[in-house]
């Protein structure tokens, strides 16, 4: 499944991947959320290389661990954007980003969205924070949902509400 998580800026978002991030203890996780050492030696899964090899249209993708090296004269690979496609590609079944197209350049975000949209059904779990509209489009696909948190501010427990594409739509214009 996919969750798409969206809301107001300070409203518990990153805590509640933080709580998530917890429950698996990065295991078997890919997360820009906290450094973890090891993902650098972890090897990439072949099927999510070759999703992006179509969806960049360029056989010339090299790598075993570490960074990918991607030969694509048409677009900008900024080392943040290599940076988030390796650690898409890496071999393990958990996914936890918050904001993966912060900083990126709209032709970036364009590639990020359409690579999304196939390779995030490899993945048997996976939590995106975000507030990039078009992101919002990838809801078409079964059982990708969005949701947003809420935070008891005493308490700092969150709460994860379901809400519809059109909801989600609204929180984040």
């Amino acid at each position: 499944m996919v969750r798409l998580i969206v809301g107001e800026n300070a409203a518990g978002k990153t805590l509640y991947l933080k709580e998530v991030l917890q429950k698996y203890m990065l295991n078997n996780v890919i997360t820009n959320i906290v450094n973890d050492s090891t993902l650098i030696k972890e090897k990439f899964n072949s099927t999510r290389v070759n999703i992006l090899r179509n969806t960049l249209k360029t056989a010339d993708i090299k790598g075993e661990t570490g960074l990918l090296n991607i030969a694509c004269d048409d677009i900008e690979l900024s080392s943040q954007f290599l940076e988030l496609l390796s650690m898409v590609c890496k071999n393990r079944d958990i996914l936890i980003l918050d904001e993966p197209c912060f900083g990126l350049t709209p032709g970036q975000k364009c590639i990020i969205v359409d690579f999304f949209r196939e390779v995030l059904q490899t993945f048997e779990e996976v939590y995106i924070v975000t507030h990039y509209e078009s992101l919002l489009g990838l809801l078409v696909i079964p059982g990708f949902e969005a949701f947003t948190v809420n935070t008891d501010n005493k308490t700092l427990n969150t709460e994860v509400t379901k809400i519809s594409m059109e909801e989600a739509d609204e929180i984040i214009d």
